[in-house]
């Protein structure tokens, strides 16, 4: 494909193009980045955002919505992928409790007001007000760790299966093929419909 002005737009808006069967979301790559950087710190912005970031693709990797397909816990399990349960659970309990919804205690705002008088006396107005916040990344740098360990060792074990299950699916197009069965013509890329994109959840 040549390099146009739309091919450029595409490619900004994140479009992408690839002949391979690999695993775009199932990446270690963020939480390696963030565990590099240290302790996690939600005042840290970079560390915040990349282990943000690497929980919601290892999540959207077992999650329905547009896509006809997903990965299963059980189904892995039963393959004997090394899978690490208790790990999982959790990082899609952070995905759905902490980044994406807000359902437990890892973030609070509270507004309180001061007050002063002596033990037994009366109580007077201290003229002030403030907020107590709690804010939390929701993991610490050993789950990180494990989380690591856990992606890492489940990409492998996915991909070192990759070339049987391409040479399954090409039987299965050339069977169809010679049985003379119809074909139907399908476009090898399907843009994004980003006028619908507020209409998905409706």
């Amino acid at each position: 494909m040549s390099d146009t002005n739309e091919e450029t737009e595409l490619s900004m808006f994140g479009e992408g193009f690839s002949s391979d069967l690999s695993f775009t979301w199932l990446n270690p790559g963020p939480i390696e980045a963030a565990d590099s950087i240290g302790i996690p710190n939600d005042h840290d912005l970079q560390s915040k955002s990349l282990i943000f970031a690497g929980v919601v693709a290892y999540s959207r990797s077992f999650k329905t919505g547009v896509r006809a397909m997903t990965l299963k816990k059980d189904d892995l399990i039963r393959e004997g992928a090394p899978f690490d349960e208790e790990i999982h659970d959790y990082l899609i309990s952070l995905r759905d409790k902490h980044i994406a919804h807000s359902v437990n205690d890892m973030e609070d705002c509270k507004a309180i007001a001061v007050v002063i008088g002596s033990h037994g006396g009366q109580w007077r107005d201290g003229s002030a007000i403030g907020v107590v916040m709690k804010q939390s990344i929701g993991i610490s740098r050993v789950l990180i760790q494990r989380a690591l360990v856990h992606i890492s060792a489940l990409q492998t074990f996915l991909e070192s299966g990759m070339m049987e299950k391409r040479q399954r699916l090409h039987e299965e197009f050339l069977l169809e093929f010679k049985e003379g069965k119809k074909l139907e013509l399908t476009p090898i890329v399907k843009f994004s419909d980003r006028s619908k994109i507020g209409d998905r959840r409706k």
